[in-house]
């Protein structure tokens, strides 16, 4: 057996294989899973990392996700609602993210004015 997941924090752990085009993080868990690996292993660009470091930025490669709440309200929906609204409903950026959002921008506008400030106060 085997689990293949997104590599996340790949460029701590491997910054040569940071592509940004997506690296595969491969658990080998059992002598199948093994044999399997091996037989693709001249296939592809490999680097051993330990499971320890490998899934520390990834704790669903061995271990699933927990459900969210609203799954089931979501299924129901999804037979009832146009899809548009569906994803409007589930998916729109919540109040905190929003004001978050808002916040980061407000925060570039005033460093970008800063600089300016700084560069026409500059002899």
């Amino acid at each position: 057996m085997t689990t293949l997941a997104d590599f996340w924090g790949v460029e701590r752990v491997a910054p040569e294989l940071d592509d940004d085009m997506g690296t595969s993080l491969v658990v080998v868990h059992s002598s199948v899973g093994r044999l399997a690996f091996d037989s693709i292993v001249d296939l592809i660009d490999e680097r051993r990392v330990p499971v320890e470091t490998a899934i520390h930025s990834n704790p669903a490669a061995v271990r699933s996700a927990h459900l969210n709440p609203k799954t089931e309200d979501f299924y129901r929906d999804l037979d009832r609602m146009r899809f548009d609204w569906l994803i409007q409903k589930y998916c729109a950026p919540s109040l905190l993210a929003r004001g978050r959002r808002i916040l980061s921008r407000i925060g570039r506008g005033v460093r970008t004015t800063l600089r300016i400030e700084n560069h026409y106060l500059t002899p």
